[in-house]
């Protein structure tokens, strides 16, 4: 996975193995969410892959023969979402494809952290709160030994912080006993 954030440039770059027979090497960015490929025409995704939807990469001579980049990069949009890159490599024998690198773009991944904190807390943020200023929630909550627990003879039941729902059920061996811990 990369990392880059709003209106930075991807540089792709692709690496033949020790064959380094390839004739040709395309790039294509599908935006992962909703499966839109990057047309290089309209410079926007599209819901249909077609030949505009590649972008040929030139052979560096000099840094070795089997190494492929694309010097004018990807300007990223700006769009906070997340991308996968795929090659397309042509050699004597025909063409097949190799998935790149997962690109993230800037506040993805956050989305996704203060989703999950949304889940294992008793409330969503609140105004002012952000992932970032409670970042060490997510391991406090899921290293706290003090989190409640049931255990009973045929399942473990681990709840949220405010010890009533639920927030993730195991399937349990019979061992005929029942502990609770932790909570409030």
């Amino acid at each position: 996975m990369e990392r880059y954030a709003q209106t930075e440039t991807y540089y792709p770059q692709y690496q033949e193995g020790t064959a380094g027979n390839a004739t040709g090497v395309d790039f294509s960015i599908i935006r992962l969410p909703d499966g839109y490929w990057w047309d290089f025409t309209a410079g926007a995704f599209q819901d249909a892959y077609d030949a505009d939807s590649l972008k040929a990469m030139t052979e560096d001579n000099a840094g070795g023969a089997g190494l492929w980049n694309y010097e004018a990069g990807w300007a990223i949009p700006d769009a906070n979402s997340q991308y996968r890159v795929r090659f397309k490599v042509t050699d004597p024998t025909g063409a097949f494809y190799r998935i790149g690198p997962k690109i993230v773009v800037n506040s993805a991944v956050m989305t996704t952290v203060a989703a999950i904190i949304d889940l294992i807390r008793a409330e969503p943020l609140t105004d002012g709160e952000t992932p970032e200023t409670i970042g060490g929630m997510i391991h406090a909550t899921y290293c706290n030994s003090m989190q409640k627990q049931t255990v009973t003879n045929s399942a473990r039941v681990i709840y949220k912080l405010d010890d009533t729902t639920a927030l993730r059920t195991q399937t349990l061996e019979d061992d005929d006993t029942t502990v609770t811990r932790g909570g409030g």
